[in-house]
């Protein structure tokens, strides 16, 4: 699963879906951690975390941005 899977996933599932991305001293092709969490009000009821390259990443938080801001 990526990243746009695991959000869009947790919209249809009816949960607000936060996730954190921290990049630090890396280059584009190194794989990073993206922590991804699913809350419905204010109780945590999924924890997971997403390994992808730090390119693809932000491209798909581009992604989720740009639908979100259509």
């Amino acid at each position: 699963m990526n990243l746009i899977e695991a959000v869009e996933s947790g919209h249809e599932q009816g949960f607000k879906v936060v996730f954190n991305a921290n990049f630090i001293n890396s280059s584009n092709n190194d794989v990073q951690n993206v922590k991804v969490r699913y809350y419905e009000g204010r109780s945590k009821k999924e924890d997971f975390v997403i390994q992808d390259t730090m390119e693809n990443i932000i491209s798909q938080q581009i992604y989720l941005i740009s639908k979100k801001n259509s």
